[in-house]
């Protein structure tokens, strides 16, 4: 491989010729290094990390590669193409993948044209194999709420690296009362102590379990919980009345071991007025069973109460017992009914008395149960004003039963001193002075005044208030102001809530009522400076009193146009009025009507 020179020589008679020769040598020198791989120790079932071999192409001329082939528990990659040129590399990456414990081997070859490059491979697979010893533990019989003595149990690692323990645990009613710790080597063991605490009587059981690296080892674990379990049936007795002083049938209890082995008994002992007998021994056995006889002796009425107690060495055991003492009593729900103010012939509200049986037999009555009771309902109707009381007797078999009955009856009662007023005559539009009414109460609660009322042609004023106390007295002021003539009556009405007071109310409206006959006079033609004939013109009064004129005087006439008046009688109430006319003025007729209110004082009287 490489270059190369020479010469040709030719000896000839005629000479010795001379050619020089040269060329160059062409060769593939594949090679791999290194030429072995030691993995070491690699853990069962992983991968190592990777290892490299380098392929290189010392000659001048490049080879043709094939596919590499390895032998044994390795893996191979590449980054080597088809060809590898000369002075050219390119590298294999191994892994190592144990499958097994133990020391490995293997080998990979990559073929070249140019021959095989072998390189030889090696590693050493880890594995930890553990195991629990024994299989199952078994502790027999255990007295349940005890503990049993610890028994041993063996963690081996048979592998070739350590055994890793991440948790051991049990399950059931056992304790693990010693640890294997987190780590067991190779080839080694450790122990873990497990006891039986049983907390229920019967067949037990349970796992001890160690959690590592290998998988969980489980040994089996099983006991016997023993256990006496003692009870007492019924849980309570009732005995039903019982006379107060006698003694009651026996009712029996009975006490059962329904557990597994024996059960201690001590002395039972009972409260209350209750006694007992019994057949029970200082022990009982697994299924067996005694009794106790009970009686109920009542000293008092009324519920007694009391317990059996009946101790054993698995807890004790109580029956409630409880009855009445029989005996009869009664109790009324009141002492005294106060009815307070009720207004006389009305009925207040009932009101309620309870006579309760407070014994446990039926009181006599019409007979109430035990612990019943029947109402009586009292109400309270006065008769008369003040103070009431009686008594409600209510017999019984044990007794009567008193309730004190008291109320004061009411009455309203308003009086006036007079039943009539007469206010005799009053001028028509005018007021009369006012005369007095008197109310007063002469009852023994308060006088309501609802209202102050007159009728007719009079008027009333008052200081009544709406409530008057009782003794009090108010007065209304009564006027009478007629708006016609003659006689008028009313009613004076005070209202109250002990009935209406009437006063009858009489006067007389006096009013004189005038009309002059005729309204108008005509006296015709009358020649100056001559006076005419008279004419009559006649004042009536049809009122029921006397009507005041003016008359003429010496200063002139007394009415405008009248020369003269004079009083020609008085039937009829009449008064005639004559009337002479001078006349002043020529051709023209004078008309003078007579207003009788238009005449001037001095006065004189019309009586009618």
């Amino acid at each position: 491989m490489g270059a190369a020179s020479g010469t040709l020589t030719l000896a000839t008679n005629g000479g010795t010729q001379t050619v020089s020769l040269g060329g160059t040598g062409r060769q593939a020198k594949p090679a791999v290094t290194p030429g072995t791989l030691a993995f070491g120790d690699q853990r069962v079932a992983t991968t190592s990390g990777a290892q490299t071999l380098t392929l290189s192409n010392s000659g001048n001329a490049a080879t043709a590669l094939g596919q590499a082939q390895v032998t044994g528990p390795f893996a191979v990659s590449t980054t080597c193409g088809a060809t590898l040129a000369g002075g050219a590399g390119c590298t294999y990456s191994l892994t190592f993948n144990p499958v097994a414990m133990g020391a490995a081997t293997g080998s990979v070859v990559i073929p070249t044209d140019a021959g095989n490059q072998t390189v030889s491979l090696s590693g050493n697979g880890l594995l930890a194999v553990g195991s629990a010893t024994p299989a199952s533990v078994g502790f027999g019989n255990q007295g349940v709420g005890t503990t049993s003595a610890a028994k041993v149990i063996t963690l081996s690692n048979s592998g070739n690296m350590a055994l890793d323990v991440t948790n051991v645990t049990v399950t059931g009613p056992f304790l693990l009362t010693n640890n294997c710790g987190t780590s067991v080597a190779a080839s080694a063991n450790c122990t873990a102590s497990v006891a039986f605490a049983p907390t229920a009587r019967g067949a037990q059981s349970g796992s001890l379990v160690f959690t590592t690296s290998d998988g969980a080892k489980a040994v089996a674990l099983s006991g016997t919980g023993l256990q006496a379990v003692v009870g007492a049936t019924p849980a309570t007795l009732a005995f039903g009345n019982q006379t107060v002083g006698s003694t009651s049938v026996a009712q029996t209890v009975t006490v059962s071991n329904t557990g597994n082995t024996t059960s201690a008994l001590s002395t039972a002992t009972i409260s209350g007025p209750f006694a007992f007998t019994t057949t029970c021994a200082a022990s009982l056995a697994a299924g067996a069973s005694c009794s106790y006889s009970v009686t109920f002796s009542p000293v008092a009425m009324n519920a007694a109460t009391g317990t059996l107690t009946v101790p054993s060495d698995v807890g004790t055991n109580t029956v409630s017992l409880s009855r009445f003492g029989q005996q009869t009593s009664g109790s009324l729900s009141t002492g005294a009914l106060a009815f307070g103010n009720q207004a006389v012939s009305s009925s207040s509200a009932a009101q309620s008395v309870k006579l309760t049986n407070t014994g446990n037999l039926a009181l006599a009555i019409t007979s109430v149960t035990a612990s019943g009771h029947c109402t009586y309902s009292v109400t309270y109707t006065p008769s008369t004003m003040g103070a009431d009381s009686g008594t409600l007797s209510i017999p019984t078999g044990v007794g009567a039963k008193t309730v004190s009955l008291g109320g004061t009856g009411l009455q309203t009662s308003g009086s006036v001193p007079v039943g009539s007023l007469a206010f005799g005559n009053q001028a028509v539009s005018t007021t009369s002075s006012a005369q007095s009414v008197v109310l007063s109460n002469t009852g023994n609660t308060a006088l309501a005044v609802s209202s102050v009322t007159v009728s007719g042609q009079y008027g009333a004023s008052h200081n009544c208030p709406a409530s008057l106390a009782v003794g009090a007295t108010c007065t209304v002021n009564v006027t009478f102001a007629p708006v016609t003539l003659g006689a008028q009556s009313g009613t004076l009405t005070i209202a109250t809530n002990g009935g209406n007071q009437a006063v009858s109310l009489s006067g007389t409206g006096l009013l004189a009522v005038l009309a002059a006959s005729p309204s108008s006079l005509a006296f015709g033609n009358q020649t100056v400076g001559t006076t005419s004939a008279s004419q009559t013109v006649t004042l009536t009064n049809s009122g029921n009193t006397s009507a005041t004129l003016s008359h003429r005087d010496s200063h002139g006439p007394v009415c405008p146009g009248v020369h003269d008046m004079r009083y020609s009688g008085f039937r009829r109430r009449e008064l005639y009025v004559h009337r002479q006319l001078h006349a002043r003025q020529h051709g023209r007729e004078q008309r003078h009507p007579v207003n009788p209110d238009r005449c001037r004082h001095p006065q004189r009287r019309v009586d009618g």
